[in-house]
Parts: C-alpha cells; sequence; structure tokens
C-alpha cells in the first residue's frame, strides 16, 4: 500500500501550532471519482509518478504498465498530440499567476476514441524546490 503524508497547521485548521498527519491510502485516492495523478513539473514532459484507477480506465488501461507505455509515463503523453502546445502554454501561463490551473484537452488515447477532459492543478513547491 502506498501512503501519502499531509500536513496542516493547527487541530482543524486552527492556528494553534500543533502539527496533524493524516496518512491517505492508495484505496482511498483510487475512491475519488475523476481521478488524480500527480507529475513532476521541474522536468521536461512532467514525469508521471501516481495515477488513479480512474485515469488509467479514462485511458483504457487494465494496468499501470499499459498506461506507462502509452503516455511514456509523462504528463505531456497523457495529451493528444494536436492539443499539447496549447496545454503546455496555458499551464505554464496560469502558474505564472499563482499555483493552480484550469485546462481542457482531448487524451491521448491508444484506441483513438476522443475524450475531453476538464483538468484542474495545483502546482506544490516540495522540499527540493
Amino acid at each position: 500500500m502506498t501512503v501519502f503524508h499531509r500536513v496542516t497547521e493547527g487541530k482543524l485548521g486552527s492556528h494553534d501550532g500543533c502539527t496533524i498527519e493524516d496518512e491517505v491510502s492508495q484505496e482511498f485516492l483510487d475512491r475519488i471519482p475523476g481521478g488524480l495523478f500527480r507529475y513532476r513539473a521541474d522536468d521536461e514532459g512532467g514525469t508521471i509518478d501516481y495515477v488513479s484507477r480512474d485515469v488509467l480506465e479514462l485511458f483504457g488501461c487494465a494496468t499501470y504498465e499499459e498506461f506507462c507505455s502509452i503516455t511514456g509515463n509523462s504528463f505531456i503523453g497523457m495529451v493528444h498530440p494536436n492539443d499539447r502546445q496549447r496545454v503546455t502554454e496555458e499551464i505554464t501561463s496560469q502558474i505564472k499567476c499563482g499555483n493552480t490551473d484550469a485546462v481542457t484537452y482531448r487524451l491521448n488515447r491508444p484506441d483513438g476514441a476522443e475524450v475531453w477532459v476538464d483538468d484542474r492543478g495545483r502546482y506544490v513547491v516540495d522540499d527540493e524546490g
């Protein structure tokens, strides 16, 4: 099981100085409707390090390995080739103004089916910058 940690300051959002750590399991993340994925924004193409089952289903994939072979395990590989430049420009522009982005694009599905998604992201700077 993969475990994700979220640290918040204070109890229930208060700022009394205590720290709360929550563990979120892979099973929990896989149950969130619509699908989730995470990628590194500091490398070319955005290497994916987490993808939920719903995202696999959107691509018509049975396994993570199949998804990786289709997308090259990168964010830009998820995006239909005809949408890649626009998506990259939109996300770059939005991140310059804040830490969130919203973009709509077609998926790069192996069967050629035209599937559009609304993608909402948050740019997070980790300890490594």
